[in-house]
């Protein structure tokens, strides 16, 4: 099973559908296991609650995060300071590093620009579904 870790970016995005919304699909319909740290799981957190969805979208997407279903949640204890433009974006690659991450997804161009990191790709959601379904 794949395991992905998912910019919070595509997360918000998956809400207005297209690629994004096929991504976290996978996750929430068991096909990928979703690598979180706390620190991306509390800005997940922080960015839904403020989200201008449905109450009931917002309700379940809560409910399958708090239930932690086909999530595996990790504490990097290794700091990758990699994107000096924006450190915010390195919890996604120490997060990665410590789950062993098939993959990061991102919209971000911080991210996308390196496109990989030791060995782990970064695609934006578009490139990685063409590359799964090759």
């Amino acid at each position: 099973m794949l395991r992905l870790v998912i910019d919070t970016n595509v997360l918000i995005s998956s809400f207005f559908g297209g690629n994004p919304k096929r991504v976290i699909d996978l996750w929430r319909t068991g096909k990928a296991v979703l690598c979180l740290s706390d620190e991306i799981l509390e800005e997940y957190l922080r960015v839904i609650a403020r989200l201008p969805i449905a109450p009931e979208t917002k309700r379940g997407l809560l409910a399958i995060l708090q239930e932690k279903r086909n999530i595996e949640l990790f504490s990097p204890s290794t700091h990758h300071p990699v994107i000096r433009e924006d450190p915010e974006d390195d919890k996604f690659i120490d997060c990665a590093v410590e789950a062993n991450a098939d993959c990061i997804i991102s919209g971000d161009a911080h991210l996308l620009k390196l496109k990989k990191y030791q060995d782990i790709p970064i695609h934006s959601p578009k490139d990685f579904l063409q590359m799964i379904k090759s």
